[in-house]
């Protein structure tokens, strides 16, 4: 069996997956016990904290030496929440009809799922969901 290296992780990092692993965890208790939110938004928010999650505990090399990568991808994720988050009324009213920043946001998630099933399950089932 392969020994493989610990992954240096700064402080700020491992409390951060902390926390937010804790946040999750509380999210799906309250979310499953009450039922509080629609499906679009808590699916959005369970989204992103895991893609949060994914891009602060795997790297994208093994050298981890582009970290800076990471949080570019982190605040994209955000971005993409907090836009679903704050154009949902408008986008109950045009299904069907999306407009570019619907598009652009939905690009860009496809991409960012994409990325964290390469970086957890590896580029085969990466291919595999890409090829769909």
């Amino acid at each position: 069996m392969e020994e493989t290296q610990p992954i240096n992780r700064s402080k700020f990092v491992v409390k951060t997956v902390f926390f937010l692993s804790i946040i999750l965890s509380l999210f799906h208790l309250y979310t499953g016990g009450f039922g509080v939110l629609t499906a679009m938004l808590q699916r959005n928010l369970h989204l992103t904290l895991v893609l949060i999650l994914v891009f602060l505990l795997y790297p994208i090399h093994k050298s981890a030496k582009v970290r800076w990568l990471d949080y570019v991808f982190i605040f994209i994720v955000l971005g993409s929440c907090l836009y679903i988050i704050s154009t949902y009324e408008q986008l109950l009213f045009r299904v069907g009809n999306p407009v570019f920043l619907d598009k652009f946001f939905g690009v860009l998630m496809i991409l960012l799922v994409l990325e964290a099933t390469r970086r957890v399950a590896g580029w085969v089932l990466a291919a595999i969901g890409g090829s769909f």
